[in-house]
């Protein structure tokens, strides 16, 4: 069957003895263009996470994730707002973005020196870019774990709530 420019398949003028699978083949062909967008900064999901995280020290810990529908070959934008609060001054938070699961690829990370314990937290955000192998749902994780002091760290989601994005870029 011939495609068009976007790879869409189509009937070819003798093709008609069965035009029912040739119009489940086109709208197959179409979803993905339909429901990822094409515009680059298309916002593709959203997670709002509410309420302080459970407590937090050594061990890396998920505070929140998001699943998005991702389409082969093209180039997202995985961001996250959150702010991180300890139980004593001079802790630092190390916070990532990490693919599929808790111990998943690391998409980027950074730390952060906590110096107001008991407060409304220390304000944190990244954002990095991935590219997508494989069409389907894909899920991140945003991690969380102490690496310098000894206290105990948890997101702060009660004074401000948690913001993981992801947007399609370019593709």
């Amino acid at each position: 069957m011939p495609t068009t420019s976007l790879g869409i398949t189509y009937p070819a003028s003798t093709g008609h003895a069965r035009m029912w699978e040739h119009f489940q083949a086109l709208a197959d062909s179409v979803n993905d263009l339909i429901t990822s967008g094409r515009v680059s900064g298309s916002r593709i999901a959203t997670q709002l996470v509410t309420g302080d995280s459970g407590s937090v020290t050594t061990t890396e810990t998920s505070i929140g994730s998001i699943t998005a529908p991702l389409v082969a070959g093209r180039i997202y934008r995985i961001r996250y707002v959150t702010r991180v609060g300890t139980t004593a001054s001079g802790d630092r938070a190390f916070v990532r973005i990490r693919e599929d699961t808790v111990s998943g690829s690391e998409l980027v990370g950074d730390s952060w020196y906590l110096v107001n314990p008991g407060a409304a937290g220390t304000p944190c955000s990244m954002e990095g870019e991935y590219t997508a192998p494989a069409t389907g749902n894909k899920t991140f994780h945003l991690t969380l774990q102490r690496d310098v002091g000894t206290g105990t760290l948890r997101r702060e989601g009660s004074f401000m709530p948690t913001y993981i994005y992801v947007d399609y870029i370019r593709g």
